[in-house]
């Protein structure tokens, strides 16, 4: 994310007419995570790279002679991405809280929950169809089925779980900053390429 960011930067700056373009399908692939504690860390450090990205480029944020990364790109990355989980945990936090108090509406509460539960079931979903439309990598009925079922999981226990670890990374990442911790890894082989005994 840094190069890019770095890469639109420069060539405003200097004057540049460019563009970056964007491919959806991958050259490269990343190793997903095998285990609950690699897939945290992953995360953690992922969130606190954003926010150093937003750092190192502050002044590009909500400043017009930048254009659209100015105005629209970065803006978006600050409030929506970078403070978007800090927003969701103190919101999950603080409903039983206000409950206690007597202060919440209930009813429009859990309406709300629902509404904001559901938008991120369909965002999947059509991120899905969009993937199953144009690249066609999911062409089975049965694949498209078994992601519907995914997505409905996902809000229920992951996100919540990604959101907690992307919350602390907000507050870790004056701490942290720079250290990028060891990421186990299988490999492409998985358990397989392993030596025996090992």
């Amino acid at each position: 994310m840094e190069l890019v960011v770095r890469l639109h930067r420069r060539a405003r700056e200097e004057g540049r007419d460019c563009r970056v373009l964007y491919t959806p399908d991958p050259i490269c692939y990343t190793e997903v995570p095998a285990d609950w504690a690699t897939l945290r860390r992953q995360r953690n450090r992922w969130h606190r790279g954003l926010w150093e990205v937003l750092w190192l480029h502050r002044a590009m944020l909500f400043n017009p002679s930048y254009g659209r990364l100015g105005l629209v790109a970065m803006p978006y990355f600050f409030l929506f991405e970078a403070l978007g989980p800090v927003v969701e945990v103190l919101g999950y936090l603080l409903l039983p809280v206000f409950y206690l108090l007597g202060v919440l509406n209930a009813e429009f509460a859990l309406l709300f929950l629902l509404l904001a539960l559901g938008y991120g079931v369909l965002l999947s979903q059509l991120a899905i169809g969009m993937e199953t439309l144009l690249l066609k990598r999911y062409p089975r009925l049965l694949d498209r089925v078994v992601l519907l079922f995914l997505s409905l999981l996902e809000v229920l226990g992951y996100r919540q779980v990604l959101a907690l670890e992307r919350f602390l990374a907000t507050f870790q990442v004056l701490r942290k900053r720079g250290q990028w911790g060891e990421m186990r890894r299988k490999g492409l082989e998985g358990e397989s390429a392993r030596p025996p005994g090992s």
